[in-house]
């Protein structure tokens, strides 16, 4: 059976440190090391040119091929995808670990499927290859870095990470008549909001009509206070900035749920 890891993330990072040979892998930075790194696996085995199988999110999909190109131009290796929607994936794993069929290279998917793609033996721990092909984690954030690792070893690691953005429209929030209107209603100048509740109060106020008369100016398209994302799959991430912001954890020291309690309930 091949070799197999998990990546929340692209193959390359993945590749340099899963092919290098014993020693460091020469190089001066990632890239190098990673392409360094593949030719002398193919050497090493005898073999000009390898073909892999990644399991990824179709989501993704439109995104790859650039890169897999790319990396197959540089080293000889070539990544198949075989891919499956969002929810699907976490069965996908476990039914692969279950069967042993060794089919798939490389995993594709969210971090929280580590935990049980490790206890179910499906995974390589990558410490040993990191040591070898240096990747570099230094800009990834502290907290988010912890969940690469799974009981103190180096599963996985990131190449995506979504963050959420707060962007004012700086044309209408210094409209002289807008503030103006807007502090006597809110008490407060528009602007960059501190609280939950400041940021309801812009998105309710900034808002009209193609065509309407907005404190002086006519609006070109419709004017929406506030976009949020609203996917049924991906809507918990919002629920969770609100939640946690007051102050509340999602479980106490007993693994007993606080989502129901009155700032749950007031979130939601």
């Amino acid at each position: 059976m091949r070799n197999r890891g998990i990546v929340w993330a692209v193959l390359l990072a993945l590749l340099s440190v899963g092919v290098a040979s014993a020693q460091q892998v020469p190089g001066n930075t990632v890239e190098e090391r990673a392409v360094n790194g593949a030719k002398a696996y193919l050497k090493k085995i005898g073999v000009d040119r390898l073909e892999q199988t990644m399991m990824m999110v179709s989501l993704f999909a439109k995104a790859q091929p650039k890169y897999l190109e790319e990396w197959e131009k540089l080293t000889g290796i070539r990544i198949k995808t075989i891919e499956y929607g969002y929810t699907e994936i976490p069965a996908k794993i476990m039914a692969d670990a279950v069967a042993k069929t060794g089919q798939y290279d490389i995993y594709n998917h969210q971090m929280y499927m580590l935990p049980d793609a490790v206890e179910a033996g499906a995974v390589l721990a990558l410490d040993d290859f990191a040591a070898r092909g240096k990747p570099h984690f230094d800009d990834i954030a502290k907290t988010l870095r912890s969940e690469m690792y799974y009981k103190g070893k180096l599963y996985t690691f990131f190449t995506d990470g979504d963050q959420t953005v707060l962007a004012l429209r700086k044309d209408l929030v210094e409209l002289p008549e807008a503030r103006k209107a807007f502090k006597a209603k809110f008490g407060w100048e528009p602007g960059c909001p501190d609280t939950w509740k400041q940021w309801e109060e812009l998105a309710s106020f900034f808002q009209g009509k193609k065509g309407d008369k907005f404190y002086g100016v006519t609006l070109d398209n419709d004017l929406y206070g506030a976009q949020e994302y609203r996917a049924r799959e991906f809507g918990y991430r919002w629920w969770q900035g609100r939640y946690l912001s007051r102050g509340k954890l999602f479980f106490d020291r007993n693994m007993k749920p606080l989502i129901d309690g009155p700032e749950g309930i007031e979130t939601t």
